[in-house]
């Protein structure tokens, strides 16, 4: 290979880099261009079909939603807990009306040895008395 042919080779490179990088710069100046148009293309299409609106109003719905299970939730906790005092308002009044009961068989036994008492004092008087 002679020094011509080096040189030759060498400017045949240099040229096809040049055209290699406008190549690039073209088709990267273009993929731009194209990009931008698309974006432009999307936002287009959102702003006829009001898709940033919808999915606004989706998203409030979806918050309002959650508020919604967060009270039903807290209502159902509210009635589980007025049953449980239900209940136990139930087994207080059980447990009153057993306590009556048995009072008042206790006053029963207390009455009948208080008149047993007296009939024995009663009695024993009358003795000593006679």
């Amino acid at each position: 290979a002679s020094a011509k042919q080096v040189v030759r080779g060498r400017r045949w490179l240099r040229a096809l880099q040049g055209a290699v990088d406008s190549t690039t710069q073209s088709v990267g100046s273009q993929g731009a261009k194209i990009f931008a148009k698309g974006s432009e293309a999307l936002a287009m299409v959102d702003q006829r079909l009001g898709l940033s609106e919808a999915a606004s109003a989706a998203e409030q719905r979806m918050q309002i939603s959650e508020k919604i299970s967060e009270k039903v939730a807290a209502a159902d906790r509210r009635l589980q807990l007025s049953a449980k005092a239900q209940a136990l308002s139930q087994d207080w009044q059980e447990l009153r009306g057993k306590a009556d009961t048995q009072q008042g068989k206790l006053m029963s036994q207390l009455n009948k040895a208080v008149v047993r008492a007296a009939t024995s004092l009663s009695s024993l008087n009358s003795r000593q008395l006679a």
